[in-house]
């Protein structure tokens, strides 16, 4: 295997200049030209690199397949440079289907957007991998997305937190569209794993499915998304499922996903999980593998709540016979 002192200069002779000669490579690295001649012929054999030309003309550039890894300062980067210098720089990226490229330029620019105003950090890094699905990550040295959320929106732990992802508007957050780039990001790319704090949010948007799961710790943030090269479904007509004139209208809630619990009980919890819905037009409370429900949980949700948001649509599903029950009891109240 290549050297990781060699992959590092090629990496940055690529990212510079989009090529380089054996020469260049001896500069960066300080390796007699036999030497650097070795490690190249190592980079071809793995796929990182192509050649063209012959002897002291002969010329390397990426490889269409290879992965790479870019690195941009924080602040200074925008979502606009950082998709321009992978489709520059990397072959597999400008040769994306339509569909397909649209829906990553999209994730990926409302990524770096997000890190850049919020992170804290001072890098931001993009991987690139190609195949089909194709994938790329989005990784930061900043805070930590569920640590900030925590701290913003005034949680009780990181679980509690990374519940907000994914809500249309963010808790407690400000700003007219706080929280709706990750809501679209969520449910554009065909697979995101969010890792941040020893937590990972996994969201399927073909089997329109969510998960939340330990991980390794990791300092800031690292969002991995998978995008198929094949995509039939446009970004406008995945967009327009959940907007109407841009603005957010359908949204579901899955409370045994989120894995932060198997009894609600109080009327806080019931006002923690709601947060950021109250301008939704459909919203669904999935209570599966959900064990029990408290009376004060349920008529916070079903006669206050609802009945003081009248323009959602509001459905509950999966529920146990008690769970059931118990709602149904808490909806005969009203009928009384």
């Amino acid at each position: 295997m290549a050297s990781r002192r060699v992959i590092d200069a090629v990496e940055k002779l690529l990212q510079a200049q989009g090529s380089f000669r054996t020469r260049d490579l001896c500069r960066a690295t300080r390796l007699v030209r036999q030497g650097a001649q070795r490690q190249v012929a190592q980079l071809i054999r793995e796929g990182r690199v192509t050649a063209t030309g012959e002897a002291r003309a002969r010329l390397y550039r990426r490889a269409p397949e290879a992965a790479a890894r870019f690195q941009f300062p924080m602040p200074g980067t925008d979502a606009a440079r950082a998709w321009t210098t992978l489709a520059r720089q990397h072959p597999a990226v400008g040769a994306l289907p339509p569909a397909a490229r649209e829906v990553a330029e999209y994730v990926l620019r409302e990524l770096v957007d997000n890190a850049a105003t919020y992170s804290g950090g001072k890098n931001l890094w993009v991987e690139v991998r190609p195949g089909d699905p194709f994938e790329l990550a989005v990784e930061d040295d900043g805070v930590g997305l569920f640590e900030r959320l925590r701290r913003e929106v005034g949680c009780a732990s990181r679980v509690e937190a990374a519940q907000e992802v994914g809500k249309p508007r963010l808790g407690a957050c400000t700003g007219e569209h706080a929280g709706e780039g990750l809501f679209f990001v969520l449910r554009t790319a065909d697979l995101v794993e969010l890792d941040s704090g020893g937590l990972r949010l996994v969201r399927d948007r073909l089997r329109d499915d969510h998960a939340l799961m330990q991980a390794p710790d990791r300092l800031g943030t690292r969002v991995r998304f998978a995008v198929a090269r094949g995509r039939r479904v446009t970004l406008a007509a995945e967009v327009a499922t959940w907007t109407t004139r841009f603005r957010i209208t359908r949204g579901s809630v899955r409370v045994k996903l989120m894995e932060y619990g198997t009894h609600f009980v109080s009327r806080a919890e019931a006002r923690r999980m709601l947060a950021g819905m109250d301008h939704l037009s459909d919203l669904t409370l999935d209570f599966a593998q959900v064990e029990g429900v408290g009376a004060a949980f349920a008529d916070e949700l079903l006669r206050v709540w609802a009945p003081a948001h009248p323009q959602v649509r509001l459905e509950t599903v999966g529920a146990n016979e008690l769970v059931a029950d118990t709602l149904r009891r808490t909806r005969m109240k009203d009928e009384g």
